[in-house]
């Protein structure tokens, strides 16, 4: 009975190791799988690392991949994502995240020369599957803080006009009181459109400024008011909010 019960312990210390040194490697596919689902788009990443004592998760080298209709194999490159959050919340089932934070390098924006861009493709922006993804998010119920965003480089390459244009934005914003309401994927394009013109990629601005009213921080309030003056006066969103923040007269 001793032997056995010595086997035994010995037996659980190598599966609580084991699956501690694999808890990383089961993050990674997790993130892979979540980042799929949530985009609709493949993705890439380096090394992902999980502190669950901390309750941080950080993951560095994202690649969001293309799909293969696209020549342009890379969508969005982000160097690092890293998330806190309370640990109990998770247990609850209804996360509750301190912040979120997204250090993206380089955005990608094709469009095709059918006039499709991969913008559109995006889940809950209006492209295919924005349905599937609302009705997701609306059962899973979730709470962030803080979101920091900043964004690097947007290049746009244009298949039907043969040009590609680089914007070197390097722009950071800061938003709070996001919940499941609230696209995170959204919250990056506006971000975008604050600083530069996306016209003419199948985005409806006044679709990524839904579900906005308990969001606070950044430049929400003049994305909100610049995507409502587009249909008065026909400006882009870029002509209309760059107004209302300072230093964009």
């Amino acid at each position: 009975m001793k032997k056995f019960l010595l086997r035994l312990i010995v037996l659980l210390i190598i599966v609580v190791a084991v699956a501690f040194l694999a808890r990383n490697l089961i993050a990674r596919k997790a993130v892979q799988i979540g980042f799929t689902k949530y985009t609709g788009f493949p993705l890439e990443l380096g090394a992902v690392s999980i502190a669950p004592a901390f309750g941080r998760v950080e993951v560095k080298d994202l690649h969001l991949m293309n799909t293969a209709d696209f020549e342009e194999p890379t969508f969005v490159k982000m160097p690092t994502f890293t998330v806190d959050y309370q640990i109990g919340s998770m247990i609850s089932g209804a996360p509750h995240i301190n912040e979120m934070v997204l250090d993206i390098s380089q955005v990608n924006v094709v469009k095709k020369a059918n006039g499709e861009s991969n913008l559109q493709k995006l889940e809950g922006v209006g492209g295919e599957g924005s349905t599937n993804a609302a009705t997701a998010k609306a059962s899973r119920k979730y709470q962030i803080d803080k979101v920091q965003i900043h964004i690097g480089t947007v290049t746009v390459i244009d298949k039907q006009r043969g040009s590609t244009h680089a914007v070197p934005l390097n722009i950071s914003a800061t938003y709070e009181n996001i919940s499941e309401a609230t696209d995170i994927t959204r919250l990056v394009l506006m971000t975008m459109m604050s600083r530069m013109s996306l016209a003419n990629l199948g985005i409806n601005p006044n679709d990524l400024t839904k579900n906005l009213q308990g969001v606070t921080g950044g430049a929400t309030k003049a994305l909100t008011e610049g995507a409502g003056a587009i249909e008065s006066s026909g400006t882009s969103l870029f002509n209309s909010i760059k107004k209302k923040i300072p230093g964009q007269q």
